[in-house]
């Protein structure tokens, strides 16, 4: 797909959202960020079949975390990274967070972006020349609000939830957030810093 050309752009959105109209998608992304995210209460109809919408299984959506500790522990997983060599940090979380928005929980490599989403958060966190811009900011904590909302859901089928929050502990002041997202984020990891 070539950049900035509108009818392979519209081909495009038809062919991943089977021809949902684009305003249409908008109003419902609108909607759901408003309550979901937001945390606003219902003020439409379209508002509160977000609200109730449910998009994760009601089944387990990864391994145990002993599993997935052990089998890295023995090297048992030979696991390619998700990110190419060379790849920024800066530009690592975004894609990982990025990742995490689009997929959502039911994505079978969760696990994994996790592991190496909390790895490249440590290294932003640690540098002084390189933060996270204001969009990346916020894809982060919109992906950090989705893995906390799950694991809120059902914390036993989210076992590796924990262990990524406890990861990024201490980063918050560090990542270039501004000071309300970095007291949402400075709030989950508070939930995992004694778990």
């Amino acid at each position: 797909m070539t950049p900035n050309v509108a009818a392979e752009a519209v081909a495009h959105w038809n062919t991943r959202w089977d021809s949902t109209p684009f305003d249409v998608y908008k109003r419902e992304r609108r909607a759901a960020y408003r309550v979901r995210i937001l945390g606003r209460a219902p003020a439409s109809e379209l508002e509160e079949r977000m609200r109730v919408q449910k998009n994760y299984p009601d089944v387990d959506i990864g391994p145990p975390e002993e599993t997935l500790e052990t089998d890295y522990a023995q090297g048992g997983l030979p696991t390619e990274s998700l990110i190419p060599p060379r790849t920024t940090p800066v530009d690592a979380v975004a894609v990982l967070a990025q990742t995490i928005v689009e997929r959502g929980a039911r994505d079978p490599k969760v696990p994994q972006v996790l592991e190496e989403l909390a790895h490249y958060i440590k290294q932003v966190s640690t540098s002084t020349d390189s933060k996270l811009s204001s969009p990346q900011c916020a894809t982060l904590l919109t992906a950090c609000k989705i893995m906390f909302s799950v694991w809120g859901a059902d914390g036993a089928a989210a076992t590796f939830v924990p262990r990524f929050f406890k990861n990024i502990c201490q980063t918050e002041q560090s990542l270039g957030l501004s000071a309300e997202q970095e007291e949402q984020l400075t709030s989950m990891t508070k939930e995992f810093s004694t778990v």
